[in-house]
């Protein structure tokens, strides 16, 4: 007889991590439902996730609170490994706040699972689909008529985090014919893959040259700050359309001075827009998973910095320098994975494994 309980992670008290513990495994849909049941492989911990885990965030609810976005996992029906987003809507009438990933099995929507192309780790495209939404939705919502045009230029300031080398691999994906990055660690920058142009963020941010970015149709900004601003004076004279995407704000979450100049607004066809999960659709994501899962295949952007940890171990979050639960680290410097059932951690130099076989339904 099947066991009608599972492993799963629990925030019990908001000011404490997640601990490992016996919870009820959810019934397999009935037949006919557009619900299937999934059992989870890796779930990523993402900056939202530690969020929600720590009460910090609107749509931490109630406790106990089940941590997780999204994994990757196995279709119990029939086999296939396939990504799983909850950023949607979930089943039953539950938000999906309310069911987390960070279980043993869990159930979705047929609509918000996409198959995991084949020879692709995991724990590897849970970490990393995060970021290559951030840059996808992007580019396919928020970007407008900028993207329409034959080989459309793109500007991501933060290109040396995993979302930024990430965004360079999605905007090639969807047909950007030149793309600079922007960073201010010039050794990082020379090193991120796939870039036409480089430009080195200076402080103060006014001595930066974006000579080679004026130009650029769109800008993927993962840092905020003061570099909007800077861009903008030190590119007064150029007069094409200008589409700029706030997805991140690891440089403050408040434009810094110099500010944005409002001649700059006034003299150039400039559109300054954000990106996230409340300026795009849940049908509007789902409709996606298909293409930035594919995306995973063949890459190997940061791989390397990928951390896998134990559920079991995870309630000691002390793993890759810094507390699982509590404050996140730069962007793109660490994640962690759950993994069947288990977490492992992997350093940098990662261990040959097993090639896994995908089942078809």
């Amino acid at each position: 007889m099947a066991s009608s309980q599972m492993r799963a992670l629990q925030v019990l008290d908001w000011s404490q991590g997640a601990k490992a513990v016996d919870a009820a495994k959810p019934p397999a849909p009935a037949a006919g439902s557009s619900a299937i049941q999934i059992r989870v492989l890796a779930a990523g911990v993402h900056q939202l996730v530690r969020s929600r885990a720590s009460g910090r965030h609107y749509s931490s609810r109630t406790l106990p609170h089940t941590p997780g976005v999204d994994g990757v996992g196995v279709d119990t029906s029939c086999g296939r490994a396939v990504y799983f987003s909850l950023l949607g809507e979930a089943t039953g009438g539950q938000h999906a706040s309310e069911i987390g990933t960070m279980v043993e099995y869990v159930n979705v929507r047929s609509t918000c699972i996409a198959e995991l192309p084949e020879g692709v780790d995991p724990a590897y495209a849970a970490a990393m689909m995060n970021p290559i939404m951030s840059s996808w939705m992007a580019l396919r919502y928020r970007a407008g008529d900028a993207v329409k045009s034959t080989g459309w230029s793109c500007l991501v300031v933060g290109a040396t985090g995993a979302s930024g080398r990430m965004a360079v691999r999605t905007a090639r994906a969807q047909g950007a014919g030149r793309i600079i990055g922007a960073a201010r660690n010039e050794d990082k920058l020379s090193a991120v893959e796939g870039l036409d142009a480089r430009v080195v963020l200076r402080d103060p941010p006014s001595e930066t040259d974006w000579s080679v970015a004026a130009d650029a149709s769109v800008v993927l900004d993962y840092l905020w700050g003061p570099w909007p601003g800077a861009f903008l004076a030190a590119t007064a004279k150029t007069k094409s359309a200008l589409t700029w995407i706030s997805i991140g704000a690891v440089a403050g979450p408040d434009a810094a001075a110099p500010g944005v100049p409002a001649a700059a607004l006034r003299g150039r066809d400039v559109t300054i827009r954000g990106s996230g999960a409340g300026s795009w659709t849940a049908e509007q994501m789902e409709a996606e998973l298909g293409g930035m899962v594919a995306v995973l295949k063949g890459c190997d952007v940061a791989r390397g910095e990928v951390v896998r940890v134990r559920l079991e171990d995870a309630e000691a979050g002390t793993e890759a320098g810094g507390k699982l639960w509590g404050q996140a680290k730069a962007e793109g410097s660490w994640e962690l994975e759950y993994e069947d059932g288990c977490i492992e951690r992997e350093r940098k130099r990662e261990k040959k494994k097993k090639k896994m076989e995908y089942k078809t339904c």
